[in-house]
């Protein structure tokens, strides 16, 4: 992982979000899955995120609002922003009941197959170094340190 600084809560957030879910979560205890307010707000998160996974840390702009603490074990945090965290789709939606790392409170850590995929495109010369530091920064800095020391480059 990369770590992340926290992003900033928009100022129309509480009047948009947390109080109107606040009210229905009041208003309907029973709903398993409470009614999606945050996702007006995913840009917003993404952008906070350099438009990368917090988990992954690769670039990814089709991802989704993550409820760090998931919606099941805390009802209440479904609505706070302090609560969100940018994700890739197919992560959030595998995520386990258990605890996972968090990216404000983590730092660099290896996904191993979509690096490895990034990394290929950049061998093929499909990616540039560039492009590769904007896709998958972590690599990147690793070509170029590998690069600094005599290995070879795709530059």
């Amino acid at each position: 992982m990369i770590p992340v600084a926290r992003v900033a809560e928009p100022p129309d957030f509480d009047a948009r979000v947390r109080q109107p879910g606040q009210h229905w979560l009041l208003r309907n205890p029973q709903v398993e899955r409470p009614r999606d307010l945050w996702s007006p707000f995913r840009d917003r998160l993404m952008e906070g995120f350099q438009k990368r996974c917090g988990y992954t840390a690769m670039w990814d702009l089709n991802g989704t609002v993550d409820h760090f603490r998931s919606i099941k074990r805390d009802r209440s945090l479904a609505y706070e922003w302090s609560n969100y965290r940018y994700a890739s789709h197919w992560l959030n939606s595998s995520k386990r009941a258990g605890e996972v790392l968090d990216p404000y409170e983590v730092g660099d850590e290896r996904v191993l197959r979509q690096r490895r995929a990034w990394y290929a495109e950049y061998q093929t010369g499909r990616l540039s170094l560039e492009g590769l530091r904007v896709m998958a920064p972590l690599i990147a800095a690793a070509v170029k340190k590998q690069t600094a020391i005599g290995g070879s480059s795709n530059s």
